[in-house]
């Protein structure tokens, strides 16, 4: 694997042999834990900033004794009383740099669970300085941690080798050797980039849940482990309420399909997003993001319709981009704009020309429709983007079949986008359309955006 897909498979999720549950409520605070707390002697958790739901579940529910320091903070700013016998709250950073308002995770530890034969909880956000603090410690004390709950800050530095080798290598690493990751979920607060190799979103900060490698010895039936699920269904909605949610795209799944409780979690997102936007009077804003919430809606629907449908084809083989001896039947077809860019027809005939072979309107709700003549029953979507740059325009895309030539935005379903097809010219998304029948395809986009490609292929079943 190249550098930056080795660091990034430390942070994919892999199956669970528990199933995850929240704790912490509701909001921001709130983690996923793996159901494996039976047995863990203590909790310990730096950079409280006065929230400690968390905490309180642990030690109220499951009798926990729970270890919190954090400088800024003081025992009567905390969010709840501290609760006897079971929480401490120590006025202190956590840091190695020697400091009289400072401990180690060593020196912390060693106070109040001494007995190493204890395995410990540990949840750390502690805004950046988790670098230092888990790169210092010795691997016997990692080892501690049945689980580990983290926030990990600028994990974008892990596209520059340079920058990512400072700090966030080499503990992405050190998780490596003890640890494997359960679960991720992006903090909507700082945004995110492309990895331009493998289509991944990687978000600037996000919260990662870990479990000891020696606690995969539980269930020895692969089958009964719990799959990773990106949005989780109990993932919380958004950290900060005012930005627009932020969810790991399918990339980080490989070639799993597309999980429905997951696209459900989705919609709830942006409907509690759009909720605030009304609250807050951004009426316009909430208006632009209830067009994409509809299409998201729409192809909710239609997922679990096609999920349901015997008659629907499986995908098990990826069409070929030589054509395999397959035919494209959309070449030559008409295809009709919804509004064309100024010196491109609105109507034309589908061919494969660089940089693109037709340019909607930049605008909402923009689409290309293309006339097969026939109803067919199709098999495959394949799409090359547009040649020359602006490849991230096609990141909102869905489509539709239909036999009436107008089409319901109600009936759309996800274009799926492989690995760097936004960023590379030569390469493809893939989409298999599950034998649905129709005279006509249209690709659609919710969002304020053109429609480009240098590319739109179709197969039918008669041709598999």
């Amino acid at each position: 694997m190249s550098y930056v897909s080795d660091l990034l498979s430390v942070l994919t999720p892999k199956p669970s042999p528990v199933p995850l549950v929240r704790m912490g409520g509701d909001g921001d605070g709130a983690y996923l834990v793996p159901d494996d707390i039976d047995g863990v002697k203590a909790c310990f958790s730096p950079g409280v900033n006065n929230r400690k739901t968390f905490e309180d579940e642990m030690a109220r529910q499951h009798g926990i004794h729970c270890y919190m320091c954090d400088f800024s903070s003081d025992v009567d700013q905390l969010s709840t009383p501290l609760i006897p016998g079971l929480q401490v709250f120590d006025k202190k950073w956590l840091d190695i740099d020697g400091g009289q308002d400072s401990i180690s995770l060593q020196q912390w530890v060693d106070l109040y669970a001494p007995d190493v034969s204890q395995d410990l909880l540990l949840q750390i956000d502690i805004e950046g300085a988790e670098y230092r603090n888990l790169n210092s410690t010795s691997e016997a004390l990692m080892r501690r941690f049945r689980i580990i709950i983290m926030e990990l800050h600028d994990i974008a530095t892990l596209l520059d080798p340079r920058q990512a080798e400072v700090d966030l290598a080499p503990l992405l690493r050190k998780l490596d050797q003890t640890h494997v990751c359960v679960h991720i979920h992006p903090n909507n607060c700082c945004g995110e980039v492309i990895d331009p190799e493998s289509g991944r979103n990687i978000p600037t900060v996000a919260e990662l849940t870990l479990l000891r490698r020696d606690r995969f010895g539980l269930r020895r039936d692969p089958a009964l482990s719990t799959p990773p699920c990106l949005p989780h269904p109990l993932d919380v909605s958004c950290n900060m309420p005012d930005r627009p949610p932020l969810h790991m795209n399918q990339h980080w799944l490989g070639r799993a399909p597309a999980d429905l409780d997951s696209q459900s979690q989705k919609l709830g997102h942006y409907g509690d997003y759009v909720s605030y936007l009304w609250e807050n009077n951004k009426t316009e804003l909430a208006n632009n993001v209830l067009v994409y919430e509809g299409a998201l809606q729409a192809s909710l629907r239609n997922l679990y319709r096609l999920a349901s449908d015997s008659r629907a084809v499986s995908e098990e083989t990826v069409v070929d981009w030589s054509d395999g001896g397959a035919k494209n039947i959309a070449q030559g077809k008409k295809f009709m704009l919804s509004d064309s860019y100024p010196g491109f027809p609105k109507v034309g005939f589908v061919r494969d020309q660089e940089p693109m072979f037709f340019h909607t309107a930049l605008a909402m709700g923009q689409f290309i429709t293309v006339d097969l003549v026939y109803s067919e029953k199709l098999a495959w979507l394949v799409l090359k983007n547009r040649a020359d740059g602006l490849g991230e325009r096609a990141r909102y895309l869905f489509y539709a079949v239909h036999d009436e030539i107008t089409f319901n935005p109600d009936s759309v379903l996800p274009v799926l986008m492989q690995a760097d097809f936004f960023y590379s010219p030569n390469s493809l998304s893939v989409t298999p359309l599950l034998g649905q029948v129709g005279r006509y395809l249209t690709l659609y986009s919710p969002a304020f955006s053109a429609i480009h490609l240098s590319s739109l292929r179709l197969y039918s079943c008669r041709n598999q």
